[in-house]
């Protein structure tokens, strides 16, 4: 081998060598730099708490939202003028865990609760503080 192709080797070699250094830094930059996945939910929570209470039909008002440790995630609700409706709790609690657990496989704002693991609950009041029920899905539900 001659020394220009020696030369010419060695040129690929250290571009190839430099370009896997370069990607290798690049990932550690980039994960030493990216947020934890639990500092975004505490954001997207003081986010969501900042346009509280919001209104989600006639019956149900959002008051708020909670993280509890590093995978739970609560929803607190307050329910209007249930003396109106007259479905029992036990109905409105089947057919509502099975829209959230529904909503959970398939909705795309949902892949960051899927892909961590988290458990949902959402906690319905009625207008004097007291629970009604709740509503909890588990990562068994929903995967």
């Amino acid at each position: 081998m001659s020394s220009q192709e020696k030369n010419k080797q060695g040129k690929i070699v250290g571009i190839i060598v430099g370009a896997i250094v370069f990607g290798l830094v690049s990932y550690g930059v980039k994960s030493f730099f990216k947020k934890d996945i639990i500092d975004e939910f505490k954001d997207a929570v003081t986010e969501m708490n900042a346009e509280m209470p919001r209104k989600v039909d006639e019956y149900t008002r959002l008051d708020s939202v909670a993280l509890i440790g590093k995978s739970k995630f609560m929803y607190y609700y307050t329910m209007k003028d249930l003396n109106t409706v007259a479905v029992s709790t036990d109905t409105v609690k089947k057919y509502m865990k099975l829209e959230i657990v529904k909503t959970l496989r398939v909705s795309p704002d949902m892949k960051p609760f899927r892909e961590n693991n988290f458990t949902l609950s959402h906690n319905y009041f009625d207008e004097q503080g007291e629970l009604l029920f709740d509503i909890i899905a588990t990562p068994t539900d929903y995967k």
